[in-house]
């Protein structure tokens, strides 16, 4: 989509259909609504997490205010990283007039990924590797992996949409001895409970497993829980991780809510129904 206007300024007053209109703010960096703490502050691992996500929440091409505000958003993240690639998404809001909204958003997307590389190499190992690119399932299997190695005595694996790939695909990246417990809905009971009779038909006590559906729609978080202290979420269900968009895999480090997190899903588990 091609806009009618001429800019005036970044993100600023621009002339659309000969009127002035005042666009969004969300330019300015350390702004509350990108998404920024009060004074842009952010540590190496929320800035990779913040720039993972906003690739992955691609803006409607076909509303200007929406690619804007995710332009916006989108400077204000990488000026923390790179200025030279900040300085190439302001340059790609220049040309948008002429280039279009759907080439603007490409350009953007190419600082956005380098911008994201820089900022992985720059956050905690733990947290590296946790963006998948969209069609990279050996990708997608190692990040998942990553966190599924790590339990040393139980792992929870919570998807309201788990299917057998979590079985088929996941599970076995958990080291032996394990406890692996999958936290589910009854709507892919079908395709799950076979997949599961016969992970414990093959591999019995040597990779313990047990399966519970919560009600229909009590469950709304893709979660894995390791050890019982440690809460990951998840941007897409394991049953079509990273197939067609980019997924992010985020480690919770606010001790509060890693509580209530743990004693809530501890709840959900304790009423689920065993299969």
């Amino acid at each position: 989509m091609k806009w009618k206007g001429r800019r005036v300024g970044w993100l600023g007053a621009i002339v659309v259909g000969g009127a002035a209109r005042q666009e969004v703010a969300e330019a300015a960096p350390g702004h509350a609504c990108c998404g920024l703490p009060k004074g842009g502050q952010m540590n190496a691992a929320e800035r990779y997490g913040a720039i993972a996500r906003l690739i992955e929440a691609q803006p409607n091409t076909g509303d200007i205010h929406d690619v804007l505000r995710w332009m916006g958003r989108a400077q204000a993240l990488v000026e923390g990283v790179s200025q030279r690639n900040a300085s190439g998404i302001a340059n790609a809001g220049t040309f948008m007039g002429s280039n279009g909204t759907q080439k603007t958003v490409q350009n953007v997307n190419m600082h956005l990924y380098a911008a994201l590389a820089i900022a992985e190499m720059e956050a905690p190992h733990s947290s590296q590797g946790s963006f998948v690119v969209a069609g990279k399932p050996f990708d997608a299997m190692m990040a998942v992996g990553k966190v599924l190695s790590a339990a040393k005595s139980k792992v929870r694996i919570v998807d309201p949409y788990m299917d057998e790939k979590a079985l088929t695909e996941f599970a076995l990246l958990a080291n032996e001895g394990v406890n692996i417990e999958l936290l589910g809905s009854p709507m892919y009971k079908t395709a799950l409970l076979p997949a599961a009779q016969k992970f414990i038909q093959q591999y019995g006590s040597n990779r313990p497993l047990e399966v519970r559906l919560a009600g229909k729609h009590e469950l709304h978080d893709r979660l894995i829980l390791v050890d019982g202290s440690q809460v990951y979420t998840l941007s897409q269900s394991l049953r079509n991780f990273a197939e067609r968009s980019p997924a992010l895999i985020s480690r919770v480090d606010d001790p509060d809510i890693i509580v209530l997190k743990i004693a809530a899903y501890d709840a959900f588990w304790n009423g689920a129904s065993a299969i």
